[in-house]
């Protein structure tokens, strides 16, 4: 039997803040995820993968058994009940006592869960963006429950996203924040073409140290950021650095350009934020992964997870910016097409984001002990970096 694994997708409110996030659980089965649960959440505490954020996890009404023994802080969690299980099924006696524990419930669409005992523990409305339209055809606010927020997933399109903020939904969720959005026509604007110029430069194999301090330290913002960054707690390092040719003595060249990158990809203005956040943790991945099987140049996985979603970043086509970056071809492949040695962790990684890893494939094969220990210690490398950069 396969292990059961749990990974999160960002739930946005409607200045695209980061409001909490959805767990998605996947094995061998469905009915395994949702028995391993207990499993897992013995293994590691709720806040590594949310912090203090609510956080949502999808359940059919024959299996909140599972959550009666969770010891995660049900105040924290959200049990969205599947639609088909809304009906016929009878409700469960466990629920008053996990309402009591504090545990809350989301309904899919406003016919949702009839049961009066669901009722004060109702807390959010999900409708999926491709029913959008059926459900506005056939729903009435007034059907709605008055204390939850309404929630639209799947989102794909602007079209969507702008339907559904128009109409009120408080909350989103869907790939379409992972998509860029071409605001600005498909060309760079200048800021941002200066930015990739310079991280051009930084990820060249053969440039020199001398020649990575005067990159820096012509970027006045950039030099501040990282010397503020490199003396903050969060490196603990025992006397202070005070240029950046003591810091890359100390860090070393390796470390100082992947220092400067995060920091110039964080300087671009683009919503929402915790796009770094999942591509800092996809580089992280890669690199461990990559390296855990002595795979050539883990760097070169370490970029590709980073620069994933870019694109999003710089609201750019990911060719524009490839054109603009010239990367190792292997990199370009893997962004472009998910292709090559490169392109086939990478997919790897995605697909265990988004709770679909295939147990056949053979890359997953030879990391399968591994993916989960490599996804959380990615996520609290990125969760840290992040509250430093902020």
């Amino acid at each position: 039997m396969s292990p059961v694994f749990v990974s999160r997708t960002p739930i946005y409110d409607r200045k695209l803040e980061t409001y909490g996030y959805e767990l998605r659980l996947f094995g061998d089965t469905r009915e395994g995820a949702i028995n391993g649960l207990v499993q897992l959440a013995q293994k590691f505490e709720l806040n590594r993968l949310a912090g203090t954020r609510p956080v949502m996890i999808r359940a059919r009404l024959e299996e909140l058994h599972a959550f009666e023994s969770l010891p995660w802080p049900h105040a924290q969690m959200v049990v969205a009940v599947a639609a088909e299980s809304n009906c016929g099924t009878g409700t469960p006696a466990a629920v008053g006592s996990l309402i009591e524990r504090g545990l809350g419930f989301a309904i899919e669409e406003p016919d949702g869960l009839s049961d009066r005992s669901f009722a004060d523990g109702i807390r959010l409305c999900t409708v999926n963006a491709s029913r959008l339209d059926h459900w506005l055809n056939r729903a009435a606010p007034k059907r709605l429950p008055s204390a939850p927020k309404l929630l639209t997933r799947g989102l794909e399109t602007a079209r969507q996203f702008e339907e559904s903020f128009k109409l009120g939904f408080d909350l989103f969720q869907g790939e379409f924040f992972e998509k860029p959005r071409l605001l600005r026509g498909r060309d760079l604007a200048a800021n941002r073409l200066q930015t990739l110029q310079l991280l051009a430069r930084l990820q060249d194999p053969d440039i020199s140290i001398d020649e990575v301090t005067m990159l820096v330290k012509q970027d006045l913002t950039l030099s501040y950021k990282l010397l503020r960054m490199l003396n903050s707690a969060f490196f603990g390092i025992p006397k202070q650095v005070e240029s950046i040719s003591r810091a890359v003595v100390f860090f070393g060249l390796k470390r100082i350009k992947n220092w400067a990158t995060v920091l110039l990809v964080n300087a671009a203005d683009f919503q929402p934020r915790e796009l770094l956040v999942t591509a800092m943790t996809r580089a992280r991945m890669c690199e461990r992964l990559a390296s855990a099987s002595n795979r050539a140049n883990p760097d070169r996985y370490y970029l590709a997870g980073l620069f994933s979603l870019l694109d999003s970043i710089m609201d750019a086509p990911i060719e524009t910016i490839l054109a603009n970056l010239g990367l190792a071809s292997e990199i370009d492949e893997a962004l472009l097409s998910g292709n090559g040695p490169v392109g086939e962790l990478l997919k790897t990684v995605l697909d265990f984001e988004r709770g679909c890893v295939d147990h056949q494939s053979p890359v997953t094969a030879e990391h399968d002990a591994l993916l989960q220990q490599a996804y959380l210690e990615g996520l609290d490398w990125a969760q840290d970096t992040y509250r430093h950069l902020e």
